[in-house]
């Protein structure tokens, strides 16, 4: 496939997947966890309640950390992207295959190099990104 129609390909599969993070993280944060638990902050509470409500607003953090974190790396795939150099490993410098970057938009490795990193970093001996 010529690189201008896989790097088009690329750039609405970037995008549409990081449509889908922003309302996956509106519906999961700002709906779910609001509306069901809305009830919950009316009442008087016990220690118990508390601690329950303590809980629900640190998954909702930390949903929403780690919706951040995903935004952050669709942002450098776009900016790798525009540079041209999106979709390429950066360990050998092979095309990333378009199934690995529909399931992880912000891959940097392909699948084999991306096995051998984590394979590394399970023996320790490897910086752990």
């Amino acid at each position: 496939m010529p690189k201008k129609i896989r790097q088009e390909k690329l750039r609405k599969m970037l995008q549409e997947r990081k449509r889908k993070i922003l309302a996956d993280l509106h519906a999961e944060v700002f709906e779910k966890l609001g509306d069901e638990n809305r009830g919950e902050f009316e009442h008087a509470m016990d220690s118990g309640d508390m601690s329950f409500i303590d809980l629900l607003q640190s998954v909702g953090i930390k949903i929403v950390d780690i919706r951040q974190e995903e935004l952050i790396k669709m942002d450098e795939a776009e900016r790798k992207l525009k540079e041209g150099t999106y979709g390429i490993c950066e360990e050998c410098g092979k095309e990333i295959s378009e199934e690995r970057l529909a399931a992880m938009p912000y891959a940097v490795r392909c699948t084999e190099d991306e096995e051998r990193f984590e394979q590394t970093k399970i023996q320790g001996k490897g910086p752990t990104l």
